[in-house]
């Protein structure tokens, strides 16, 4: 783990802690989730929150209003005002991600990724969260990538191992059985 990954998972678990003591966990997670993707779309108030040409007081004078406006919990807004002070702002995105693994450990629930030809409906992704479930002993927060080069049937991405149950992995084996000679 990287100096930076330590940092930024210590600054999630005092997060998580405090959010674990005041019984909100999940809106704190939907804050800085929020936060996170205000970021991502605004370069101008990323650059400004972690520019090191810009000074502490006038950091403080940007983020104020800023947060004023989102409506986020008490928590989440002290939160994020530490960060800025600190000059953690290029940190946040791993700060973030952080919070959620450490969320899921405790929650006991692993995350993935479904690569799919098409959007999966709600039934689909339930069935599919079910079976993975009842293969892996654990529930699963499944983040679904559309990849139009998938003629069906889907790919997941679960720690760091990838499962290919793909229409065409299925035609690679089943051509890989013809040529070998194992086809009866």
């Amino acid at each position: 783990m990287s100096a930076s990954d330590s940092s930024a998972h210590n600054y999630a678990l005092a997060l998580y802690e405090l959010a674990c003591e005041a019984h909100k966990e999940a809106a704190i997670q939907s804050d800085i989730k929020s936060f996170l993707d205000l970021l991502s779309r605004s370069a101008d108030l990323s650059i400004a929150l972690s520019h090191p040409g810009i000074l502490r007081p006038q950091r403080r004078s940007i983020i104020g209003p800023v947060l004023a406006k989102c409506g986020y919990d008490d928590l989440s807004v002290r939160f994020i005002k530490l960060v800025v002070d600190r000059g953690r702002i290029p940190l946040f995105a791993r700060i973030v991600e952080a919070y959620h693994a450490i969320g899921d450990k405790a929650a006991g629930r692993r995350r993935g990724v479904v690569h799919v030809a098409y959007p999966l409906d709600e039934a689909q992704l339930q069935r599919l969260k079910e079976k993975i479930r009842t293969q892996i002993g654990t529930d699963v927060v499944l983040e679904e990538h559309i990849d139009p080069t998938i003629i069906g049937g889907f790919c997941l991405e679960l720690d760091g191992r990838a499962y290919d149950s793909s229409i065409r992995r299925h035609l690679e084996r089943l051509g890989e059985k013809i040529h070998a000679g194992k086809l009866h």
